[in-house]
């Protein structure tokens, strides 16, 4: 069976590289992510940190 998928590569794997991976359909592409780092550590709370969305009381 042939495949028609179009290759896709997507350099970093921070949060925009995954965020984009997960939305590119799967039966359309065949998706790699390329990264300097082996592991990808995602801390949610840093991005409250960074944009400086801390609740206050």
């Amino acid at each position: 069976m042939a495949n028609n998928k179009k290759r896709v590569v997507i350099i970093g794997g921070g949060a925009g590289g995954v965020v984009l991976a997960n939305r590119l359909p799967k039966d359309e592409f065949d998706i790699t992510i390329i990264d300097k780092q082996p592991y990808n550590y995602f801390l949610p709370w840093l991005l409250y940190i960074a944009s400086r969305l801390q609740e206050t009381h």
